[in-house]
């Protein structure tokens, strides 16, 4: 739930991030180029997201985390095959667990 997250350390990586950062980071992927099982894994992240802004639309984290979400959980794995598979699916869990440091990184 999204009330879990204003307790997650997790924030501190974002709060971290200037938006600076962000729009200059290299483009990600663009969703028309995933599988649609992923797909409805990102989508799922995009409405938590979107849920934490519509509790408070002046969480400055949680506009920076919109911004993020396509490079965090849409990026290429580095290896391919049914690691890559299993590694993107993995991604997903990471992200509602709040370990995002390699995510943002």
């Amino acid at each position: 739930s999204t009330s879990d997250w204003s307790e997650s350390s997790a924030w501190q990586l974002i709060r971290d991030i200037s938006v600076d950062q962000i729009l200059r980071a290299t483009p990600p992927r663009t969703i028309q180029s995933i599988r649609a099982e992923v797909k409805a894994r990102f989508l799922d992240c995009c409405g938590m997201v979107l849920a934490k802004i519509k509790e408070n639309p002046h969480n400055e984290e949680a506009w920076k985390l919109l911004f993020l979400i396509s490079r965090m959980l849409l990026s290429s794995p580095k290896r391919g095959g049914k690691a890559k598979s299993k590694s993107i699916l993995a991604v997903y869990d990471e992200f509602k667990n709040f370990k995002w440091d390699h995510l943002i990184s």
